[in-house]
């Protein structure tokens, strides 16, 4: 019981931490920055962790 309330915590930790690191990517994309390449490339790699999550969450079974 103890073992999946700390999976949980951390789950949500990891979920807030990728929306921080969106929330900081997308304004500089949408402003025009010059070089938007590491903006781009934080997106891609939250998309892929969210993937990821999701696959294993739904093929667990």
């Amino acid at each position: 019981m103890k073992n999946n309330k700390l999976k949980i915590a951390l789950l949500v930790i990891f979920i807030i931490f990728l929306f921080t690191l969106d929330w900081a990517a997308l304004p500089n994309i949408s402003k025009g920055e010059p070089d938007p390449h590491l903006e781009y490339g934080i997106i891609v790699f939250i998309l892929i962790v969210f993937g990821v999550m999701v696959s294993r969450k739904i093929f667990s079974h």
